[in-house]
């Protein structure tokens, strides 16, 4: 017969005490009822021989020799990292013994690297034919089930991702769990555990780890962690060993101990805290004053060595909100750099520079002009700011940038001959220097493009520009004046010839770090234009390469809508859908519903949905921009996905043709000088005009359409337009088939389906009943590949109407 298991735990205050947690374990005391032990107790304090700690180790074992005489014993201690040298030397000697005796020993340890002793157990085990296990990280489905055992409830799935930061460690995920308790942050209700409370982004207390968890590391090695832990999750040893004024060879031990216990791990060339709570309780262990030191210390000790401005921006931010003569004049010095890596920092860190007592007037000046541009570049208008600065600054490339600004929001509000006056005036100035005036005549070739859609003053001001920065060697102006170019070919349909002038745009641009963020948005020109000349693979290339360089914020989520729009095309709608949304949560961040690029967002979103037939979907989306005017340039040249939708909306939900005509008519009458591609919606107006025999209606959006297809100098997209709106108005299967050998040949799947159902409908009335049926079944399985159940169920009911399946 087996005895009682017997039970140990170390903990810091036992090391302190030799064979504490042995004693414990064995139950070693003068009052126990085993005369056995009793004995041992009472000879152990009775004990004057020179070295106790022997004799007492020597009597434990031979205890445990007796015990296990009496039958298997069992001997388990946890936190075998606090036991003292003498419970590790008698730990050491059972070890020996379970190979004769009846003994199984169990303890557990965290691997640290400063205790040599228990290296020698760890040896000792693996030499008798023991097992040291190490364990891995609790999977998901476990902590989970540990998790809900504990709150009798299942845990949400934000409650799911706040634990996830245990990175699977069960204690530490329970104490993170009672620290949320503890302040009334977790509701059941309805069998379901969730997180209340406004303070969601930053939910830990200082308590959430305990910090006793990591008092067996080594004070070195809690240097370094706490260290570590003002750069984030994950840092570099480089820069730690900066900020805390040592050699990396001095903290390569401390690094490789916290690695060994499980506290850090390489990620890439970094190290990163495994266990993210761990580097919380680190973080906010410190009083909020000392963390605030420690980073304004590490800022100017990163700043020193010459780390990146970024990695610097981050501690200034994170000292905040006092700043120091030294913490604002580095931010007015720094501001270009870190605004090109992260624009929200930028806006945070000029945020609280700027007003600073400290300031001299010109770096205030710089700073408030860099403010201007961040509030402009996220969508906010900045006029007070411009206007501040032109009444202050003496600096001439200030003052120009400031007038820039002021003209882009005068253009944005449709105040077009405001924004060409605040450019004229430095134009003509002979005082404005160069490239400043460059600049604005640049930016006055666009304003007379797109705003009064004057094509020939807008071609003369755009050569201008390019003569004079040829001569100043300025290639941010040359860029954006051949850029205006681009717009003016696009505009007349000479793609091939827009296409060199974008290229030549992105050749040479100046600035490799492009503060404007000029190069994506020539890249997304690019794409637009190969998409408009069908080479579609091409144009995909580019938009990646544009996305790759945005930053982030409003330029960076209208990219996505614009790659939402190529997927659109190319038949990769929920690739669209999930770029729709990110693109949409920016915007709605940002306050931009409803105007310029921001329209492509719920128009396609709706679109989509709709040929779905997910009519509820598509219409929440079209009332998020209800009733917002159309007036400005940029709206109308972005807003045909928009009408689009609300007309086939309409159509899908039983209007009329007239009806669904009204939502389509801003693209039936002329926009000279517009962008827009009025061609790729004229094919399904005539086919809806046509179905309801409205033949006056189909010949009008014909016309739309062959107008653009004529002025196409390449035959592309307008050329297979204008063939499916011809075969159909006229019932000539002839222009159709042309129509659908294009879009099969480029690889445009949207097209093609709908190009086939027409021909398929053609061919019915033409009474080619099984040719029809053929081009049917490709139509229905190109719609289904799409998802669009709207556009089979059409589809089939149409053919059905000529009694073909």
């Amino acid at each position: 017969p087996s005895s009682s298991p017997s039970w140990g735990e170390g903990d810091e205050l036992g090391a302190r005490f030799p064979l504490r947690v042995l004693l414990d374990c064995l139950e070693v005391t003068t009052t126990s009822t085993d005369p056995r032990r009793a004995q041992v107790a009472e000879a152990l304090l009775e004990s004057g021989d020179t070295d106790p700690e022997l004799e007492a180790v020597g009597r434990l074992v031979d205890l445990v020799t007796d015990l296990c005489g009496s039958g298997p014993l069992l001997l388990a201690v946890d936190d075998l990292h606090w036991a003292d040298e003498a419970s590790a030397l008698v730990w050491h000697r059972l070890v020996r013994l379970t190979r004769r005796l009846p003994l199984l020993l169990v303890g557990t340890c965290r691997p640290v690297l400063h205790r040599e002793d228990l290296e020698r157990v760890r040896d000792a085990v693996l030499g008798s034919g023991g097992e040291v296990l190490t364990l891995d990280p609790l999977p998901d489905e476990v902590l989970v089930e540990l998790v809900t055992r504990r709150l009798a409830a299942a845990p949400s799935a934000e409650l799911r991702r706040l634990l996830d930061q245990a990175a699977g460690n069960p204690s530490y995920a329970l104490s993170a769990l009672e620290d949320l308790l503890g302040r009334d942050l977790v509701r059941v209700r309805t069998g379901v555990a969730e997180l209340v409370g406004e303070d969601d982004d930053r939910p830990w207390s200082s308590d959430a780890l305990p910090s006793d968890r990591l008092d067996f590391l080594s004070g070195d090695a809690l240097e370094v962690l706490r260290a570590g832990s003002l750069f984030g999750t994950g840092f570099a040893v480089g820069d730690v060993a900066v900020v805390v004024g040592r050699p990396v060879s001095e903290l390569v031990g401390s690094v490789q101990e916290a690695m060994a216990a499980g506290v850090l791990v390489e990620s890439g060339a970094e190290f990163a805290f495994r266990h993210p709570l761990v580097r919380h309780a680190l973080y906010e262990g410190m009083l909020p004053p000392v963390r605030a030191a420690l980073h304004r210390q590490a800022a100017e000790s990163l700043a020193g060595s010459g780390a990146p401005a970024v990695l610097v921006a981050r501690h200034v931010a994170a000292a905040a909100p006092v700043v120091d003569a030294w913490s604002a004049g580095w931010v007015a010095d720094n501001v270009r750099e870190v605004m090109l890596a992260d624009q929200d920092l930028a806006m945070t860190l000029v945020g609280s520079a700027a007003d600073g007592p400290s300031l001299t007037e010109a770096q205030r000046d710089r700073l408030t002009s860099w403010m201007a541009w961040l509030k402009f570049w996220q969508g906010k208008r900045p006029e007070s700011e411009a206007r501040a600065v032109l009444a202050r600054t003496g600096d001439p490339h200030l003052a120009a940038e400031m007038r820039c600004v002021l003209a882009m929001l005068h253009l944005g509000e449709g105040r077009v001959e405001a924004a060409a006056g605040t450019l004229r005036v430095a134009v003509e100035d002979e005082d404005t220097p160069e490239p400043c005036r460059t600049r604005q005549e640049a930016l006055l070739a666009d304003v007379h493009r797109s705003g009064f859609a004057d094509l020939e003053a807008a071609e003369w001001y755009a050569h201008d520009a390019i003569s004079r920065a040829e001569q100043s060697v300025d290639g941010f102006s040359m860029s954006h004046s051949l850029r205006v170019l681009w717009q003016i070919s696009t505009v007349r349909r000479d793609h091939a010839e827009a296409l060199g002038q974008v290229d030549l745009a992105l050749t040479m641009i100046g600035d490799p770090q492009d503060v404007h963020e000029i190069r994506p948005v020539l890249l997304q020109d690019r794409a637009f234009t190969l998409q408009n000349l069908d080479r579609l693979d091409e144009a995909g290339q580019a938009l990646r390469a544009a996305r790759a360089r945005a930053r982030k914020g409003p330029s960076a989520a209208f990219l996505r809508a614009w790659t939402a729009v190529h997927e659109f095309w190319t038949g990769r709608w929920d690739d669209a859908l999930t770029d729709l949304g990110h693109a949409a949560d920016v915007v709605n961040h940002h306050g931009m519903q409803g105007h310029g690029p921001a329209l492509l967002v719920p128009g396609l979103a709706a679109l989509v949905e709709a040929h779905r037939d997910r009519l509820d979907a598509a219409r929440e989306h079209l009332m998020t921009v209800d009733g917002q005017p159309m007036t400005l340039v940029a709206d109308q040249e972005h807003a045909d996905f928009l009408l689009a939708a609300r007309a086939f909306v309409a159509e899908c939900g039983g209007a009329g043709v007239t009806e669904v005509f009204g939502h389509l008519e801003p693209l039936l009458v002329d926009q000279p000088g517009r962008l827009t591609l009025r061609h790729q919606w004229m094919p399904n107006a005539v086919r809806t005009a046509v179905c309801a025999g409205a033949t006056a209606l189909a010949e009008r959006a014909y016309r739309v359409c062959a107008d653009e297809a004529a002025r196409e100098r390449v035959p592309a997209r307008a050329f297979a337009a204008e063939a499916r709106c011809r075969g159909l108005l006229h019932g000539d299967p002839e222009p159709l088939r042309t129509a659908v050998a294009r879009y099969r040949m480029v690889g445009r799947p949207v097209e093609l389906a709908e190009a086939l159902e027409d021909l398929a409908v053609v061919l019915a009335g033409n009474g080619a009943a099984d040719e029809a049926a053929i081009a049917c079944g490709e139509a229905v399985a190109g719609y289904s590949a799409l998802g669009a159940v709207r556009d089979v169920r059409r589809a089939e009911e149409r053919l059905a109407r000529h009694l073909v399946r």
